[in-house]
């Protein structure tokens, strides 16, 4: 069976009233991903990585004040500290399209109870929690 995933457009403004925290790979810097979360998506993506303190800073002017950013080196934080990341056992992040690490941090704040969105082929895909 296969799922189609529903399409729709929307602003920015919308977007983030959808979604915790956003995530988009660098093409030219592999490993390296952007992030940007409000309160709870930050709340999240600290819990991903429990030993590591991460600087977060004013985001871009285009979102919303409470949200910060940050740019992050996936593969090399995961090989020197705990995460909490869904990953496999000798999966090789070096090797990830800067795509696949955003899809991993949007699905690790799922596992947290947030929702996120990361940026694939210039389309932005929102990951959703689950509500119970």
């Amino acid at each position: 069976m296969s799922i189609k995933p529903k399409t729709f457009e929307a602003k920015l403004a919308d977007i983030i009233n959808l979604v915790d925290a956003i995530f988009d790979g660098n093409q030219e810097m592999p490993g390296w991903v952007f992030m940007a979360a409000n309160a709870k998506g930050r709340e999240c993506i600290n819990a991903l990585f429990p030993q590591e303190h991460i600087a977060w800073r004013a985001a871009d002017p285009a979102l919303p004040q409470d949200w910060r950013g940050f740019t992050i080196n996936v593969p090399d934080v995961a090989s020197i500290s705990e995460t909490k990341l869904p990953i496999t056992k000798g999966a090789d992040l070096d090797e990830s399209s800067p795509e696949a690490l955003s899809l991993l941090l949007a699905m690790g704040v799922k596992h947290q109870g947030g929702n996120a969105a990361c940026v694939n082929n210039g389309k932005m895909e929102i990951i959703k929690a689950r509500s119970n």
